[in-house]
């Protein structure tokens, strides 16, 4: 296995973190590529969860309030 320097400006990714947590800490990244790629496997993991998180988070809220249990689930 090959082992990461890590170069980034973000603090650690842990899964005690909020989906919220994560996804603020990879926003300190700017997308650079390098920087990205220097987080280990698992970090870059729960950043895809927490991306996933915030999905769904924005098409729940998206829908009417109003919803039954069963037409939300439908």
């Amino acid at each position: 296995m090959i082992e990461r320097t890590r170069t980034t400006k973000c603090g650690p990714i842990t899964s005690d973190m909020s989906w919220q947590q994560r996804l603020n800490e990879y926003r300190k990244l700017n997308e650079n590529n390098a920087d990205v790629m220097s987080l280990s496997a698992d970090e870059r993991a729960l950043i895809m969860f927490a991306m996933f998180a915030e999905h769904r988070h924005e098409v729940i809220e998206s829908l009417p309030k109003d919803l039954t249990e069963r037409e939300f689930k439908d």
